[in-house]
């Protein structure tokens, strides 16, 4: 019988002010237990600062002397982009030979370049936006009208630690065709949200279930840490059916956030966000998985993350 593997997680983030733009969160959690999960869960926090080249009010590192090229470029970024992963490769970069690493270029000029680059093994709408500037800046990210739950990469992911996400692979196959050495730079990467420049963490929390029937995990909406948008994204690969859900923790009621029917031999992925959430509450979310029907199997797995961009004091 092979393996069963279930997480249950409990989130806790503690309280800090409110912000401009961002919904206050509240926790009155235990005080031994700090932000990340109980119970086996499995969460990343990422650090988000702005690159030197952003020039906002609220950047908490100060503007250095940066190329004509990486500042034209941040203009547009603050515009266009959402939640992203940058760095610097210390080396002027060929912009004639960055084009044949695009699936679709979306702008050009003398000093950068935008457009999607596919990653494999994943469909067109999964696509990563990246900048590429003759200075030497990388910048993967996602839209700002999309959910940084997006960031996930569920293609490799068998649980337990989160070691990547589709920006930071995304990175990674434009130095490959840049013929950028990337391990070198893979620990440079940082990460920032141009739609909530007031964010200084991103936090992924996911659920997975290997076997059929339903597993959950609790969060609790605090009124001190500043979260700005709460997202989530729905992975299933060979299954028969499997939906997520959410209610508050004292309610009998589920919300059904997204569902899929038959996933046999594919897989299927959706994100989207928790719009509903209310401050001081213990939220329940529960994953379903479906590996039978009709007198046949379809043996494979569910998982649900939820990404946090929020303010840490």
């Amino acid at each position: 019988m092979r393996d069963k593997f279930r997480i249950r997680a409990l989130v806790v983030l503690f309280a800090i002010a409110m912000v401009a733009s961002c919904v206050a969160m509240y926790s009155s959690a235990p005080t031994n237990l700090k932000i990340g999960i109980s119970q086996g869960g499995e969460r990343g926090v990422i650090s988000l600062t702005p690159p030197s080249f952003v020039g906002i009010a609220s950047a908490t590192e100060a503007m250095v002397d940066e190329s004509a090229a990486s500042q034209a470029g941040a203009s547009f970024l603050e515009e266009e982009a959402g939640v992203s992963a940058y760095v610097n490769t210390s080396q002027s970069i060929d912009l004639d030979k960055a084009k044949s690493c695009y699936r679709n270029i979306e702008y050009e000029c003398a000093d950068y370049i935008l457009g999607s680059v596919e990653l494999p093994g994943l469909p067109e709408d999964e696509d990563v936006h990246v900048y590429v500037s003759v200075d030497g800046w990388i910048v993967a990210y996602y839209l700002r009208d999309e959910p940084a739950s997006k960031i996930m990469q569920w293609d490799g992911y068998g649980g337990g630690e989160i070691t990547t996400t589709k920006l930071e692979d995304a990175i990674s196959k434009m130095c490959t065709c840049l013929e950028i050495p990337y391990t070198p730079i893979k620990s440079n990467i940082k990460y920032y949200d141009f739609k909530y420049p007031n964010a200084n963490r991103l936090m992924i929390i996911v659920d997975r279930i290997d076997s059929p029937g339903t597993d959950t995990f609790e969060f609790k909406i605090p009124n001190a840490y500043t979260v700005c948008k709460a997202s989530w994204s729905h992975f299933v690969y060979n299954s028969y059916g499997s939906n997520t859900k959410i209610k508050k923790s004292t309610d009998e009621e589920w919300i059904t956030i997204n569902s899929f029917g038959t996933c046999c031999d594919r897989w299927c992925v959706k994100h989207g966000y928790y719009d509903w959430i209310e401050p001081d509450e213990f939220y329940t979310v529960s994953i379903w998985h479906n590996e039978y029907s009709h007198s046949s199997w379809c043996s494979g797995y569910a998982c649900i993350a939820t990404t946090f961009i929020y303010r840490e004091p």
